[in-house]
């Protein structure tokens, strides 16, 4: 009885120090009723270009391993670098996001090895124009000049080298190139450490958080309510003097 109880405050106490006190009361509110109630809950971000924006006059410098981040746009494109990625990423679901679909595209970082190849070791798929958290929900269109950023991972081993910060300045240059006037983005209103590695940039550059979006499951689904597309709008559209949480 002592050690479950102790495993338990140990537990406890984890979940406060990484996700703080609202986080842990939803992961425990999660865990007790998700046969019944099941809320997500996340951050969008945003960060819009200013006229005269220059990423290498405000990034900090790359670092001195050579690496360095380059844009995907077809599958084709990507078949290009597949000796380069290990099995730690998943080759395919790449593959299934980039088909068909001219707006989407990938941001790898790669790093050349001693044999004058390189590896992958981190990535970020992202999206012009559309807005699509739930991937069962219908998409939510954004005008053109607004580009989502879904997914970012770095390989586990190079992990703590600023791989996330470079492949971030490539994603930035790849965004201005294609007429892009802001990023867009979300995370898990629980994760502090995760929320506090997204908002850093440069003194210059740093995304703000724009509000928050929800997804509420009753009873397996039967009342599902997502946060409106409209609203979802606003908080992608609001610019950085009228941002607020």
């Amino acid at each position: 009885m002592r050690s479950r109880l102790s495993n338990l405050t140990d537990r406890l106490a984890y979940l406060l120090r990484s996700r703080g006190f609202w986080g842990t009361l939803q992961r425990v509110f999660a865990e007790v009723l998700s046969p019944l109630c099941k809320i997500t809950s996340h951050y969008i971000t945003m960060l819009y270009f200013q006229p005269g924006f220059d990423v290498d006059d405000k990034w900090p410098d790359d670092d001195d391993l050579g690496t360095h981040s380059v844009a995907v746009e077809s599958v084709e494109e990507l078949e290009e670098f597949s000796n380069e990625i290990d099995d730690h990423f998943d080759l395919e679901v790449w593959r299934d996001f980039l088909t068909g679909n001219s707006k989407r595209f990938l941001i790898l970082a790669r790093r050349p090895r001693e044999d004058g190849t390189s590896r992958v070791i981190g990535m970020r798929t992202c999206e012009i124009g559309v807005f699509s958290i739930w991937k069962d929900k219908p998409q939510i269109t954004l005008p053109n000049d607004i580009m989502v950023v879904y997914d970012n991972e770095v390989h586990p081993q190079y992990r703590g080298q600023r791989v996330a910060l470079i492949s971030r300045k490539g994603l930035y240059a790849y965004a201005m190139k294609r007429g892009v006037k802001g990023v867009a983005g979300f995370i898990g209103t629980h994760n502090l450490s995760s929320i506090k590695a997204h908002m850093r940039g440069s003194p210059m550059i740093r995304p703000t958080l724009q509000g928050r979006v929800r997804r509420v499951r009753l009873f397996g689904g039967l009342i599902d309510w997502t946060t409106p597309a409209e609203r979802i709008r606003a908080l992608i559209d609001a610019q950085p003097d009228d941002q607020g949480m």
